[in-house]
């Protein structure tokens, strides 16, 4: 049976910093039966679906990409509250 080249879920070892990220998957997050997805990137990473209308993450194919709101690592650093 042949390996899937998929990268596998919560595999980090390519994942840039959460400050280089605008998005990140929150497929399965609510405790599903499977491990959640835990991909983070840029929205320009992102694959489209078949007719090229929804953003679909690269990892696990599944229409679950949540925006990062912008700021969020500058507000942080600065000592700001809030998300």
């Amino acid at each position: 049976m042949p390996m899937s080249t998929r990268p596998q879920p919560n595999d980090n070892t390519e994942l840039p910093p959460w400050e280089d990220c605008d998005c990140f998957c929150i497929h399965d997050y609510a405790g599903g039966a499977a491990l959640p997805c835990g991909w983070r990137g840029r929205f320009a990473d992102a694959g489209r679906d078949a007719g090229g209308n929804r953003l679909l993450c690269p990892r696990c194919r599944s229409m679950t990409l949540f925006r990062i709101p912008s700021g969020h690592i500058t507000q942080r650093r600065a000592g700001e509250t809030g998300v």
